[in-house]
């Protein structure tokens, strides 16, 4: 389904006055909503041909995945930050 994420948060946003968002590491069982929004904002992009990484290449990698979601008061993930380190002189 497209956008699924992104209309459940748009319409959070919509029915609530104000609202409390959590910033959170990520945790394995976050891994299918966050592959979500990649694909949804791949989409967006116009290029979802790019998205080459799956649910299972998550996992297997999961010590190198470094990410913050932002969650809702209603555990709803509506953005993530990735993030790896590098080292270089």
């Amino acid at each position: 389904m497209q956008c699924r994420h992104f209309k459940m948060a748009a319409l959070y946003f919509f029915k609530k006055k104000t609202m409390l968002i959590n910033i959170r590491q990520v945790v394995s069982t976050d891994f299918p909503s966050i592959l979500a929004l990649i694909n949804e904002f791949a989409i967006f992009q116009k290029t979802p041909e790019k998205v080459s990484i799956t649910l299972e290449q998550m996992e297997k990698e999961k010590d190198f995945f470094q990410c913050f979601v932002a969650e809702t008061s209603d555990k709803v993930i509506v953005g993530f930050a990735s993030f790896y380190f590098t080292y270089f002189s």
